[in-house]
C-alpha cells in the first residue's frame, strides 16, 4: 500500500512537472516597441513593434490605426524574419515581425504610443506602455526642421511603380509524359517588395499533378522585357505533369503587393544614422490565363 502510495505521488509530480514545461512552451511570444524616448519636435523617427517566438507559429500584430496627437506619416512596412539560435550546445529557430511607423510630433509634450498586442492560441500579448517626450518649438509649430528632413511642402517626388506578372509555361504543347514548369514572374520597377498578400492563384482541377517548387529565399533579378529594365521575382513556381490530354486551360487569377517606395525625405535615426523614407503601396495585379495542348505523342 505504501509501494503504491509514492508511485502516485511520483506519477502525480511527473504530471506536474510536464503541466509546467508545457504551459512554459505555450509562453514563447515576447512582444515589445521600439521607440526613443526623446525627440524634437518635427522630427521623424521610428516606432518599431517586434514580435518574437521560438514556435512554428505565424505572427500578426495588431496596432490601433489612432496613434493620438503623433502624425503616423507612412506604415506599416512589416518585415519578417528567421534566425538560428544556439545555446549550450542546444539550436533553436526564432522567429519574428517587425511594424515599422515612421512618426512625427507636430508639437512639444509628451505622448503615449498605442499597445500593439498579439493573439496565440487564445491568448494575448501585449506591448509594454511607451511615452516619447517632444521637445523644441512651441505648441503652434508644425513645421518639420528643413535641417532634418525636406520640408513638408517640397518633397521630392518618387517615381510611379510600374509592375506586372508574367505567367511563363515551359510548353504551350506537350505530351502526357511531359513534365512542366509554371513560373508567376514579378515585374517590377520598384527596388523593393514589402509583402505579397491577398494571394488568389487559379485553381488547376484535375488537369495537372502538380508540386510547388517555389523557393524558400527567393532571388531578385534584373531583366529587360521590351526595352525596360526591371526587377525580377519568382513568386510561385510549381512543377506540372498532365493527368490526361486534350486543351487544357490554366485560369485568371490576382495577388496584392505591397511595394517600398522612396518619398524623397529623410528620416534621422538615433541608431541608424540619415537614410531615405519609404512607403508601402498596395498594387493588385492580375494573373494571366494560359492554355496547354497535351497530346498523346507516343508514335509519332
Amino acid at each position: 500500500m505504501k509501494h503504491l502510495q509514492n508511485t502516485l505521488k511520483h506519477t502525480l509530480l511527473i504530471l506536474a512537472l510536464m503541466a509546467i514545461v508545457i504551459g512554459a512552451k505555450g509562453q514563447g511570444v515576447t512582444l515589445k516597441v521600439d521607440a526613443p524616448d526623446k525627440v524634437e519636435v518635427g522630427e521623424i523617427f521610428y516606432v518599431r513593434y517586434v514580435a518574437k517566438t521560438s514556435e512554428n507559429i505565424d505572427l500578426k500584430i495588431e496596432v490601433p490605426e489612432d496613434f493620438g496627437k503623433l502624425e503616423v506619416r507612412y506604415g506599416p512596412s512589416i518585415a519578417n524574419s528567421t534566425s538560428m539560435i544556439t545555446k549550450e550546445g542546444k539550436t533553436t529557430t526564432e522567429k519574428a515581425v517587425t511594424y515599422s511607423y515612421s512618426v512625427v510630433a507636430n508639437k512639444g509634450g509628451k505622448y503615449t504610443l498605442p499597445i500593439g498586442k498579439v493573439t496565440v492560441g487564445g491568448k494575448v500579448y501585449k506591448s509594454d506602455k511607451k511615452t516619447i517626450e517632444a521637445e523644441g518649438g512651441d505648441d503652434e509649430q508644425v513645421m518639420k526642421s528643413p535641417a532634418k528632413t525636406q520640408k513638408k511642402d517640397t518633397p521630392a517626388k518618387s517615381e510611379k511603380v510600374d509592375a506586372f506578372v508574367r505567367t511563363i509555361v515551359s510548353k504551350d504543347k506537350a505530351a502526357t509524359t511531359d513534365t512542366l514548369t509554371l513560373t508567376y514572374r514579378l515585374y517590377t520597377t520598384a527596388p523593393s517588395v514589402n509583402a505579397v498578400t491577398d494571394v488568389n492563384y487559379p485553381y488547376l482541377k484535375g488537369d495537372f499533378y502538380s508540386r510547388n517548387i517555389t523557393p524558400k529565399q527567393i532571388d531578385v533579378k534584373t531583366e529587360t522585357y521590351k526595352g525596360k529594365k526591371y526587377h525580377v521575382f519568382d513568386i510561385y513556381k510549381l512543377i506540372l505533369q498532365p493527368r490526361t490530354e486534350g486543351t487544357k486551360k490554366i485560369a485568371e487569377g490576382s495577388i496584392v503587393v505591397g511595394f517600398q517606395i522612396p518619398t524623397g525625405e529623410k528620416v534621422r535615426d538615433p541608431f541608424w544614422g540619415e537614410y531615405d523614407a519609404y512607403k508601402t503601396e498596395n498594387h493588385t495585379l492580375k494573373l494571366e490565363g494560359v492554355t496547354i495542348e497535351v497530346m498523346n505523342l507516343v508514335g509519332i
